[in-house]
């Protein structure tokens, strides 16, 4: 084994130089496990930097301690370790281990999922909080969709038409969301700059008609106060007569504005916004009739429909009352028949057997909840007992949805029985399997790579 290359004096300038923007650990910081984290990398971008990776360990534990400040040599006593023997490795995990302590995966989930877009916080900024909030969540294969849902569902207010878009979009990757957000939003601001360059120039030509009209005001009134020594009471019944008809021409034009102000003003009639630019339903096909050009909202074909919904609720397969669980999310689809074995791929439809009769259901693993219509249940599941639930299931904004309440039915799935709590919603829907139920039916199953 070779020895690790010796210092030279053009590597100290290096280093001299280098060091001078590390700072000491603040160990005073109140969020310290994330001071501890970007103090750390800051260590190791100093580390390759100044060529010094490959040093032994006695030089790199010399070097962490020094940079961490005299107070952090406290915590390092605490671990009873040899300074001339301990190993950087070694150090750095106990350090990792006093700095981080273990993760409240419910605590952190809870941020995640109750983060929404903030007023004035743009669309990179959002997005940047989300990723960072799900690397404490342990999402692992669910990580990337549910990115993608929690930031529809939070986009703010003002990008209403962001979130239209989205959800007109369906199963599409994160990816792909943050693109579309991201043009959109470049789109809304240029609009919004050519709206205001428009809008000031209007201006400066009624101000200038304005001048000119006065103007030509001043100079007809002097004309006819130098007549009126002649014939004063003519001139007055002259100015009479013309004052009743009379009309400025800045008055006139601003009529014209106005009236061409209402009638850019009206909803456009394909995507409901008032916009001067490229109408942002072209080339979206509408949810509802499965035309192109329009969205659902628009469409003159009405049929019931639900977007993604949110469960909130302490939810288990056999019983309501047992651990808590935060949040749950199912994806409810139209209310209208599968037409094509395309579509029945494209959202995870399986026949299901439930109390004997074969039921087309969805399969949702962003899911905690399972959910049948009060029509296929009634149908299927007489003398079932439905039991009166709390839960509340709601729209990802916040539309409470109609729950009757649930009951355990009986359920086939390639001749295995299974117990199978359902609720019991009083809408046109498709039946939802979700997460847990669709691994206890082996409907999906987990990978661990």
């Amino acid at each position: 084994m070779t020895d690790p290359p010796k210092p030279t004096a053009n590597m100290y300038a290096i280093v001299n130089n280098i060091t001078a923007s590390i700072s000491p650990l603040n160990l005073k910081s109140t969020n310290l496990p994330s001071t501890w984290k970007n103090w750390l990398n800051q260590f190791k971008i100093f580390l390759r930097a100044s060529n010094l990776e490959d040093q032994g360990d006695k030089r790199k534990v010399a070097l962490l301690l020094h940079y961490m400040g005299p107070d952090s040599l406290e915590i390092f006593n605490s671990f009873n370790e040899n300074l001339v023997v301990v190993k950087y490795d070694k150090l750095i995990e106990k350090l990792e281990a006093y700095f981080l302590p273990k993760v409240n995966i419910v605590m952190e989930r809870h941020k995640f999922f109750t983060r929404s877009q903030k007023d004035g916080e743009s669309i990179d900024e959002y997005i940047t909080v989300l990723k960072n909030l799900s690397l404490t969540c342990d999402f692992k294969d669910l990580r990337e969709d549910l990115l993608r849902d929690i930031f529809v569902c939070g986009l703010n207010n003002n990008f209403s038409s962001i979130k239209e878009r989205l959800l007109n979009e369906g199963g599409i990757k994160f990816d792909r969301a943050i693109d579309i957000a991201k043009t959109m939003e470049a789109t809304k601001g240029q609009a919004q700059q050519l709206q205001l360059a428009s809008s000031n120039n209007s201006n400066n030509v009624i101000a200038a008609i304005h001048r000119s009209t006065s103007k030509s005001q001043n100079h007809h009134h002097n004309n006819n106060s130098s007549s009126s020594l002649s014939n004063k009471n003519n001139i007055h019944s002259s100015h009479n007569s013309r004052s009743s008809s009379y009309v400025p021409s800045h008055q006139v034009y601003n009529n014209k504005q106005k009236s061409s102000s209402s009638a850019h003003e009206k909803r456009c009639y394909k995507c409901g916004e008032i916009h001067r630019s490229k109408c942002p339903a072209l080339g979206v096909r509408c949810n509802n009739c499965k035309r192109m050009n329009h969205f659902a909202k628009m469409c003159k074909n009405k049929k019931a429909y639900i977007r993604n919904v949110d469960v909130s609720s302490d939810y288990d397969e056999l019983s309501e009352d047992t651990a808590q669980l935060f949040i749950g999310m199912v994806h409810i689809q139209q209310a209208y028949a599968v037409s094509s074995s395309s579509e029945q791929v494209d959202r995870w439809i399986v026949p299901i057997h439930i109390n004997g009769t074969s039921v087309q259901c969805q399969i949702d693993t962003g899911a905690q909840a399972n959910i049948i219509s009060k029509q296929m249940f009634e149908k299927i599941c007489s003398g079932v007992k439905v039991m009166k639930s709390s839960t509340k299931i709601m729209t990802f904004s916040r539309e409470v949805l109609p729950v009757i309440g649930y009951c355990n039915l009986n359920c086939q799935h390639r001749g295995h029985h299974y117990k199978i709590l359902f609720y019991v919603l009083n809408l046109k829907c498709q039946a939802i399997i979700g997460l847990q139920s669709s691994i206890k039916l082996n409907l999906i199953k987990k990978n661990n790579f």
